[in-house]
């Protein structure tokens, strides 16, 4: 049999072990050896077939059937999860499809929907979120400059930089220059207001889409047919 332990906030795998003969809430074993020194609270552990070993209580475990494979660095679905100690059991099919169900988008789920014969109120929540994600990536592909014609990425890791770098340039006047990476020509030195306009345009453009997000939520909650809601797009 084969032990895995994964961290419990994230229900990442981190480390796969094979032989496995004992699990306990400080140590994992092994034939021929074992391992110590993880917090508890923050590991869990799964076997891949059943045999002769001992899992304590308290310790999430799965017993996967059907020669699941796994690999360091897959993200565990919660629902697998049993805190009582006990084999909560997950066959090949279902594995596939919460895998599968892991990894579409809102837009995915809408496009697999019948229409026909959802509720209106049910194809009104999916266009929601569908509408949602789009805001989502349109504000995460950034914009163009009206100011230089510069593409600039407005990713979250770019959001926070342009936040940290704005609350940098209001804390030291002394700063008249910014080099500024753009999508289109690399890095590019900007004088201090030219940058502060660059930032200002990074909020306009997400506060556009929005409140085009707003707006056109409010227009799916106003439709009165299936038809009607599946003709709102972004």
């Amino acid at each position: 049999m084969i032990g895995v332990l994964f961290t419990q906030s994230d229900k990442k795998i981190n480390q796969i072990v094979d032989n496995v003969t004992k699990i306990s809430p400080s140590k994992l074993e092994f034939k021929g050896g074992y391992l110590e020194g993880y917090d508890e609270s923050e590991i869990g552990a799964f076997v891949t077939d059943q045999g002769e070993f001992t899992v304590e209580n308290n310790i999430p475990s799965i017993h996967l059937k059907n020669d699941i494979k796994v690999n360091i660095g897959d993200i565990i679905p919660s629902d697998w999860i049993d805190y009582s100690g006990n084999f909560r059991e997950v066959n090949k099919d279902k594995l596939i499809l919460q895998i599968q169900e892991q990894l579409m988008t809102s837009h995915d789920r809408y496009l697999n929907i019948d229409k026909t014969s959802i509720s209106l109120e049910e194809l009104k929540a999916a266009k929601i979120d569908q509408l949602s994600y789009f805001c989502e990536q349109d504000i995460l592909s950034g914009f163009t400059s009206t100011l230089n014609g510069h593409r600039y990425r407005t990713n979250r890791d770019d959001q926070t930089n342009l936040l940290g770098k704005f609350n940098q340039l209001m804390n030291d006047e002394t700063i008249i220059k910014v080099m500024w990476k753009t999508e289109d020509v690399g890095y590019v030195e900007h004088t201090r207001d030219d940058w502060l306009s660059i930032y200002y345009e990074a909020l306009h453009s997400k506060e556009t889409k929005l409140f085009k997000y707003d707006q056109l939520k409010k227009l799916v909650s106003s439709k009165t047919t299936n038809q009607e809601v599946d003709s709102v797009v972004w």
